[in-house]
């Protein structure tokens, strides 16, 4: 039986509902058939719980504080699509699942104004010869808007060109440049490394020296020139240097050699990541959106990427500082 701390059980609550729209009632009674149980002393999930559940952002990784939003550390335990599937069939809102002829739909945007996600539709207009002409529409699916809502509905090669437009903001177009931050980079990185690898030289020969002297100490006193006394408070102290320097050199180096590669291939998909769009097929599309931007909201004039870090430095052109004030 698993616990509601399970993470499979709040897998299983957001797959479940995501997936459909039963009542939490039925939720509640798969979880029981399955296994999963509220508590030891009441094994049903009640409807305050699932809704506690269901609500809980931190199970997609984000921590709100104070308001604002923060990215977690540790890994969420669901999608953040099947987290907004789950708020859409709780606020009661239409929902539909992205298809091959509407890949956008489905959560990946929403409506600025009202949060409601945008939805597809396939418009065909008869021509005055007879043949059809097809036109493929994103717009708010909030079919109740307020009255001060404007028309939120794109054309898809529009949607599309505003994508590409925010991932040019995260690439520098000056090769010169891109190649003096991978200079930069790949130096930084080196420099940690070769200090770490100097650090734990020095210690080696130290244990080395300290070693060398608890012999030539253990031969003084054999040979009788040293009292007893003065030999264990002289060979204490050596044996605490030579604990402590043997603890640093059993802890784990704090620098990842991985670090620096993986700053380089984030680096290297800013520059490229609206070719690799272009390039990509639909689910890699998605893909790649979920990794670039927390959020995806789209007004009547405008689309804006909440991104994630480090794509929100780069899209904003963090300066550079060079010596006491230039800038670049």
């Amino acid at each position: 039986m698993r616990s509601k701390s399970s993470p499979a059980t709040m897998r299983t609550v957001m797959c479940v509902v995501g997936a459909k729209t039963p009542a939490l009632d039925a939720v509640g009674d798969q979880l029981i058939a399955e296994g999963h149980t509220f508590r030891a002393s009441h094994h049903r999930f009640n409807r305050t719980a699932l809704a506690y559940i269901l609500h809980n952002r931190a199970y997609i990784g984000e921590l709100v504080h104070r308001g604002i939003s923060h990215v977690a550390k540790f890994q969420p335990l669901v999608s953040r699509t099947t987290f907004d599937a789950c708020q859409e069939v709780l606020k009661g809102r239409n929902r539909r699942s992205s298809t091959p002829d509407l890949p956008y739909q489905g959560g990946v945007f929403r409506c600025a104004l009202c949060g409601a996600m945008m939805t597809g539709e396939r418009i065909v207009r008869r021509r005055i010869d007879g043949s059809e002409v097809s036109h493929l529409y994103y717009r708010c699916a909030n079919n109740a808007p307020p009255p001060d809502h404007p028309v939120v509905r794109w054309k898809t090669a529009k949607l599309e060109e505003a994508v590409v437009a925010e991932l040019e903001s995260l690439r520098i177009h000056d090769e010169g440049h891109a190649q003096l931050i991978r200079n930069t980079l790949k130096a930084a990185f080196a420099d940690v490394a070769k200090v770490e690898a100097d650090r734990r030289r020095i210690l080696a020969k130290l244990r080395s020296e300290i070693k060398g002297r608890l012999d030539r100490l253990m031969n003084v006193y054999l040979d009788g020139a040293l009292e007893q006394a003065e030999f264990s408070v002289k060979q204490g102290a050596l044996r605490v240097e030579l604990a402590d320097i043997d603890r640093q050199l059993e802890e784990k180096p704090s620098y990842d050699n991985k670090r620096g590669e993986l700053a380089l291939t984030v680096f290297d998909f800013m520059q490229n990541a609206a070719d690799l769009w272009r390039r990509s097929n639909m689910a890699q599309r998605r893909e790649i959106l979920g990794a670039v931007s927390l959020n995806r909201l789209v007004s009547d004039v405008k689309l804006v990427l909440e991104k994630r870090k480090p794509f929100d430095i780069a899209a904003e052109g963090a300066p550079i500082q060079i010596g006491r004030g230039d800038r670049i």
